[in-house]
């Protein structure tokens, strides 16, 4: 652990699960991963919008053809 004047070493505990339940409280990660997630639909969907109507079809084989 870093404060920005001394570095402290501490020991992980044999289970450290349990020791980080409830560490993330009152911080509102819920909310936050949630939007996130909807920023980068939103912005997967600008990016979709941006292409050309070629780039969006799905590629379909014909004959044996490899896309290039």
């Amino acid at each position: 652990m870093d404060d920005g004047e001394t570095i402290r070493v501490i020991p992980v505990p044999d289970d450290p699960i349990p020791s980080l339940r409830g560490r993330g409280r009152g911080q509102k990660t819920t909310e936050r991963l949630l939007a996130e997630r909807k920023k980068d639909r939103d912005r997967e969907a600008s990016d979709a919008g941006k292409r050309s109507s070629v780039e969006a079809l799905p590629f379909k084989p014909v004959n044996g053809a490899k896309r290039k």
